[in-house]
């Protein structure tokens, strides 16, 4: 859904897919098949090269649709990223008005909710201070130790 909706946008940006499955060869490979060079997979990516993609996106998208806090979306946000993210509300929950939305049942609010972003550098700015003040203010290490010891606390 991801790739098909960014090849129908307007823009020289690229599309950076990290990330890879050894369960779904088949499927990789035929994602891959896409004929926008703008659309490039880097396979898996961790540590550092990790965190520069991550600090110089110029938007993240999360797409998933089941599971709950999802690590990387948390860490999205906490490197300043502009993020489009599925509208699931395991996604409402942790990116709240800190970002922009999309529906996976109907993958053209993605491609139109990429082109505005990509019209708007402006917005992207809002949503990355938003989405770095939401991260600081409910996911700190301080903000869950906290919560952690009021809690445990009321259950002695």
């Amino acid at each position: 859904m991801v790739i098909q909706a960014f090849e129908k946008v307007k823009t020289k940006l690229k599309l950076v897919i990290v990330g890879d499955s050894p369960f779904s060869r088949e499927y990789v490979e035929s994602l891959k098949k896409t004929k926008d060079s703008r659309i490039v997979f880097t396979g898996y990516v961790f540590g550092q090269g990790y965190r520069e993609f991550q600090a110089h996106a110029y938007c993240y998208i999360q797409a998933t649709e089941a599971g709950g806090t999802q690590p990387a979306l948390v860490e999205a946000m906490g490197a300043n990223n502009c993020i489009l993210a599925n509208d699931v509300p395991q996604h409402r929950e942790v990116l709240g008005n800190a970002g922009e939305y999309f529906s996976a049942k109907d993958p053209n609010t993605l491609t139109q909710k990429l082109q505005e972003l990509v019209a708007s550098p402006k917005q992207i700015q809002t949503l990355k201070e938003k989405a770095l003040q939401r991260v600081q203010e409910k996911y700190s290490w301080n903000k869950v130790t906290t919560d952690y010891e009021k809690l445990f606390r009321k259950m002695i």
